[in-house]
């Protein structure tokens, strides 16, 4: 009976017990859904980013956050679209950030100084097995760990379209003793899809609209030898009708 009379109340006691035990918790999650339901009806990208720098920036759990995206040149480059808090770097690049950027791509799941702290942590087990390899990782981790630090950033999200990355969304918080719940990861890899879904909307969009302004110019073109072509047409008649005896000599050759 207790169970059954438990089971409608459950969300609602869930909840309670959220906002009162796990504000954070809570209240980020009150963030990442409102993000991503905004996101829903956004295409402009200007739009997308000031939406989710502007709310994860307010929030108080973050005292940084940045956007980067990748350049419509260069895709290996990835270009700063906006940040609140301290300025980070204006670009991400394969030359300083590719240990990190290669992480993002292939392991398709934010990144924390907390996780590689860790990694690195526990490579000192295996440093008198194999001490090559080991150096190797440790080095990777450094400098995964370091272009972290040069973001600001305490975790780094990867923004994924198919199986490229196009975007990385820093951010970095006061309270980073506590971590980086799974549940906290989850909830930012959703604003990241979310994200990635304005970013292709926006890119059908332009495509599309780049194939209407070529239809308009060949309907524009299409009108303007029409108009031309029935005067000339005219012109023509008009002077196949006329008296060549009638015609001076001189505009005889001209009129053919």
């Amino acid at each position: 009976v207790v169970l059954i009379l438990y089971d409608p109340i459950r969300p609602r006691i869930e909840e309670f017990t959220e906002r009162f035990f796990l504000k954070q918790q809570y209240a980020l999650r009150g963030i990442a859904r409102d993000v991503t339901q905004t996101l829903r009806h956004i295409i402009d990208v200007r739009d997308m980013t000031r939406v989710v720098v502007d709310r994860l920036g307010n929030h108080a759990s973050f005292n940084s956050v940045s956007l980067y995206l990748s350049d419509a040149q260069e895709p290996s480059l990835y270009q700063r679209r906006a940040f609140a808090g301290e300025e980070p770097d204006s670009t991400l690049s394969p030359r300083t950030d590719n240990v990190l950027l290669t992480m993002l791509r292939v392991e398709r799941r934010p990144v924390t100084l907390e996780d590689l702290a860790t990694r690195r942590l526990e490579l000192s087990e295996y440093l008198s097995r194999e001490p090559a390899r080991s150096q190797v990782e440790a080095h990777r981790l450094s400098e995964a760990i370091e272009s972290l630090n040069r973001q600001h950033g305490h975790a780094a999200v990867p923004i994924l379209n198919h199986q490229s990355l196009v975007g990385v969304l820093y951010l970095s918080r006061d309270h980073q003793g506590r971590g980086w719940s799974t549940e906290d990861l989850v909830m930012l890899l959703e604003i990241a899809d979310a994200i990635g879904v304005v970013l292709e909307h926006s890119d059908a969009y332009a495509q599309q609209h780049e194939r209407d302004r070529l239809v308009e110019i060949g309907e524009m073109a299409t009108g303007m030898a029409h108009e031309i072509r029935n005067p000339l047409g005219s012109i023509k008649g008009a002077v196949q009708c006329l008296e060549p005896s009638r015609v001076p000599e001189e505009y005889r050759d001209f009129l053919g």
